[in-house]
């Protein structure tokens, strides 16, 4: 097949180090992309193990440089990170994320459950719902596609930085 049918680069070994995004950023050179990507902090407030999940996540997208579905792999391991970090502000509440069947097999609660729960306790304020229910269903799209979907890469960029304040403000 071809990268026309692909609709990305095929890796070579000439090709795997050049980028994959300049051509498409108007100007924006490698370093300005990192610089970009590094920008957005997560709190100190926020567990260690969110923290570690959106660095892998904000590395993905930075090294996306070079190619541009390894991008969007970093965004959507993003939107994992927020289900994580949901599940955790849940969990720091006492709010219960696993019930046990009628069979005894122990279930989690689902992204969505646990969307509805910090709602109610408004940890979620009523205003940002919608916005936590676009996430949930960017992140089942992205868990459970149908076909490789690439997003452009100034919206990959911007992710990073409304993931960061989305996390920051669960935990604030």
């Amino acid at each position: 097949m071809s990268e026309a049918e692909f609709g990305f680069k095929k890796l070579a070994l000439d090709n795997w180090k050049q980028s994959d995004l300049e051509p498409l950023l108007n100007g924006l050179h490698e370093a300005d992309w990192v610089a970009e990507a590094l920008r957005p902090r997560l709190n100190a407030t926020v567990p260690f193990e969110v923290h570690r999940l959106f660095e892998v996540a904000r590395a993905g997208i930075i090294y996306g440089w070079f190619f541009h579905p390894l991008a969007q792999l970093g965004a959507d391991q993003l939107l994992r990170t927020l289900d994580t970090a949901v599940r955790m502000k849940c969990d720091a509440l006492g709010i219960p994320t696993t019930r046990i069947t009628k069979k005894g097999a122990e279930h989690r609660a689902t992204f969505a459950e646990n969307i509805e729960q910090l709602l109610k306790k408004g940890i979620v304020p009523k205003a940002d719902e919608e916005r936590w229910f676009l996430t949930r269903r960017a992140r089942n799209r992205a868990s459970h596609p149908q076909d490789q979907y690439l997003m452009p890469p100034g919206f990959l960029l911007g992710m990073i930085q409304i993931g960061a304040d989305r996390i920051n403000s669960l935990f604030a």
